[in-house]
């Protein structure tokens, strides 16, 4: 078993469809320092910023003869701001969560405070990784480079049946949390199925249950856990009632004998690759891991099975404030 660091490479992200378009705002941040529980000193304008791509009003009209679970999801009228959260500084940032964002405040044209509420579902806790992307054009010397992607972000709440038409918001302020940690590692260990449990620092047990090999099929299955603590995969959902897990499994990937990662390359000795991969929860505080490669080359030689994981992340809060914002018609009162 090897262990070593590495700052992780990040997986996409799906792209929102926006719904009804404005011209672009300017970047905006709430000038001040990250908030409780884990203020690190610096200005969130420095390493973030947020700018909103479009806005949406929706209206629904219920029968008022049948109740059935409607209170449970009704929200007779909302609003949704669909914008990109701009990374500007990625040194140490592990991941975002912008799943479900908390509103802060929320004031009309005329300075008054909306009258609003969340919507009516619990919400989650997801963090995604940053995500880069390889655009068309090269450098001088040829090699691609890789370009950090915004976060898409998409924040709704519903408005109060009483609360007059509304023109634009003066102010719409909103937060996410950026994911730090102490510790992003790298975990080997042998492409071989065990019952016995590897020990990998810190306190980490990684145990592989699957590990086959037929004609050019390989699948694996591992399971990792600390006794002392929760193992969970980074980004599966959970409430933000829960406490941050220990440990975060972000990924696994294979490795030839010289430590390479198994990817599809041009090359003579792997011509081609379909690869697919799961990092998943369990009830016990541990993480199951698992995935299939399939190389079209025969002398493809697995060696071992990476785990890149994220050691002791903690959360910081970021405030974003967004100022004259335009809403759409709305409803008549």
């Amino acid at each position: 078993m090897t262990m070593r660091k590495k700052p992780a490479r990040r997986r996409c992200i799906g792209m929102l469809f926006l719904l009804a378009g404005f011209a672009f705002g300017t970047p905006a941040a709430v000038g001040q320092d990250a908030g409780d529980p884990n203020a690190i000193g610096w200005n969130v304008e420095d390493r973030f910023a947020f700018v909103w791509d479009s806005v949406e009003v929706s209206t629904q009209v219920f029968n008022p003869s049948y109740t059935g679970q409607r209170d449970l999801y009704e929200c007779g009228r909302s609003i949704t701001v669909v914008g990109k959260v701009h990374v500007l500084d990625a040194n140490d940032l592990v991941g975002m969560q912008v799943v479900d964002p908390d509103i802060l405040q929320v004031v009309d044209s005329d300075g008054n405070s909306v009258a609003w509420t969340p919507l009516p579902w619990d919400p989650l806790r997801q963090y995604q990784e940053l995500k880069y992307e390889y655009p068309m054009s090269r450098d001088t010397f040829g090699m691609p480079q890789a370009v950090l992607q915004p976060y898409d972000v998409l924040i709704s709440f519903c408005v109060d049946p009483n609360q007059k038409a509304i023109r634009a918001l003066s102010l719409f302020e909103w937060c996410a949390y950026a994911v730090y940690a102490e510790d992003v590692i790298e975990v080997d260990v042998p492409f071989e199925a065990s019952d016995d449990w590897v020990k990998a620092a810190p306190g980490l047990q990684i145990r592989v249950t699957k590990a086959t090999i037929e004609c050019c099929d390989h699948t694996y299955w591992t399971e990792v856990k600390h006794p002392g603590g929760t193992v969970r995969a980074f980004d599966d959902p959970s409430s933000p009632a829960e406490p941050i897990a220990d440990y975060l499994v972000v990924r696994t990937l294979l490795l030839d004998a010289d430590g390479n990662p198994i990817r599809a390359t041009e090359d003579n000795r792997v011509s081609s690759a379909v690869w697919s991969e799961c990092v998943e929860n369990t009830l016990l505080n541990t993480v199951k891991c698992g995935g299939w490669l399939l190389t079209f080359a025969a002398e493809t030689e697995i060696a071992s099975i990476r785990h890149v994981i994220v050691v002791h992340p903690y959360e910081v809060r970021v405030p974003f404030a967004v100022r004259d914002l335009p809403v759409p018609a709305m409803w008549r009162k």
